[in-house]
């Protein structure tokens, strides 16, 4: 049986993080005044600093310094007002879209702050993310423009699109809100072989229903744990911190006796990630306490995670930033350099209806042509480098290999 204890006997703060976070599981001992500095700065690298003070305020005995205490209140305080605002901002749009009969689904902390967590305020989150159907893409970016928002980044929306990307770029708002447009979860092509599906299923099993005043289609909470675990294993390759854990902690807790399990397993076995789905739990059940990974085994499911691969993504989950590196991902899942070749050979021959909207061309340019090898070296100049640091780095280092290879590839 794995212990939390021994995982983390090096980063005694990252431990007492952790404990504190679930103080009725791990029932923390007083900690060193000198000790809080590296816990607050550890609380804000995973981006659970307001679910932080909430539980000490309310469930635990121990407290921090003053200096210490008066920054979570601070930090606490500012997340509920920002959240309020872009909870009252959701609202609007999703009025706008309804006005126009454009169906979508609010995504991650915009829905669990304000539907799952006890006090929106627990729930870090930095901008409003919602999906549409991919047909309604630009009708909704009108929308957004309509009630002021501009986009930070140049686009263009293609077959290449829906397959590498899986939302738009990042519009906001002259109130600082920010909004990401998605068709997808995350990118299709870097996800399994049905990558393209994976929107679909969160469409088959949303139901409609009212959110913030607004019709809304609304993901059961089988759908929503699979969100968070996917988000946080595939999307951010666990280097995103350990806020999506306390996500999928508050959905078993609240809906435990209602959670479709068999949806679960059923959705993540379709799409191939059986693999990242069990890894995010098994994790859960370590961080928190949940008895998840038991709860399936009465389902009569049984998946064994190799306790090395749990103890790497765990310290996977200490490094800082985010991992959003396409190439990354490449070197991991392709197993051979001629499936690698056969992967950028995809990304080149493009249609010419494609490239020519890509490249902002005349219907039956030439030029279109002429776009082929500009396309190849700019491939080879954004990826290449990558791919070939990533390769020498798994070469040196076999678990983190192996490691990727195992679970990309389940």
């Amino acid at each position: 049986m794995v212990q939390l204890q021994d995982l983390l006997k090096d980063n005694k703060p990252y431990l007492d993080l952790i404990q504190l976070l679930s103080p009725d599981h791990f029932h923390p001992r007083e900690i060193p005044s000198y000790k809080w500095d590296q816990i607050l700065f550890y609380s804000e690298s995973m981006h659970v600093t307001p679910l932080l003070f909430y539980k000490l305020k309310k469930y635990s005995e121990i407290l921090p310094p003053n200096a210490i205490y008066e920054q979570l209140r601070r930090k606490y305080l500012a997340n509920g007002a920002k959240n309020f605002r872009l909870t009252t901002e959701l609202g609007r749009i999703l009025i706008a879209l309804e006005q126009k009969n454009i169906p979508v689904i609010s995504l991650k902390g915009i829905i669990l702050a304000n539907t799952v967590y006890e006090n929106p305020a627990m729930r870090r989150m930095s901008d409003i993310d919602v999906m549409v159907k991919w047909k309604d893409i630009k009708h909704s970016i009108a929308i957004l423009n309509s009630l002021g928002y501009r986009e930070t980044a140049s686009y263009h929306f293609d077959d290449e699109s829906m397959q590498y990307d899986h939302h738009s770029p990042e519009f906001i708002h002259e109130s600082g809100t920010i909004f990401e447009l998605h068709w997808n979860i995350t990118d299709a092509y870097n996800v399994s072989p049905r990558g393209l599906d994976l929107g679909e299923h969160f469409w088959k099993y949303a139901k409609k229903g009212t959110f913030l005043g607004a019709s809304s289609y609304l993901l059961p909470p089988s759908v929503l744990i699979f969100h968070c675990a996917i988000h946080l294993s595939i999307q951010h390759a666990f280097h995103f911190g350990i806020r999506e854990i306390y996500d999928i902690e508050e959905l078993y807790r609240k809906y435990s006796d209602c959670i479709d399990w068999n949806q679960l397993l059923m959705i993540s076995n379709d799409l191939g990630l059986v693999r990242p789905l069990m890894l995010s739990l098994a994790l859960t059940d370590l961080l928190t306490g949940t008895a998840i990974i038991n709860e399936i085994n009465q389902k009569g499911f049984f998946y064994d995670i190799p306790e090395h691969y749990l103890n790497f993504a765990l310290n996977q989950l200490i490094i800082p930033g985010t991992s959003k590196n396409i190439s990354f991902r490449l070197a991991q899942t392709n197993p051979t350099s001629l499936a690698l070749l056969n992967s950028f050979k995809k990304r080149i021959f493009l249609s010419a209806e494609t490239m020519r909207i890509k490249y902002k061309l005349p219907k039956d340019s030439f030029k279109i042509y002429l776009c082929y090898p500009y396309r190849f070296f700019n491939l080879i100049f954004r990826f290449g480098p990558g791919i070939i640091r990533e390769k020498l780095y798994s070469n040196r280092n076999t678990e983190n290999g192996d490691f990727w290879k195992w679970l990309y590839r389940g």
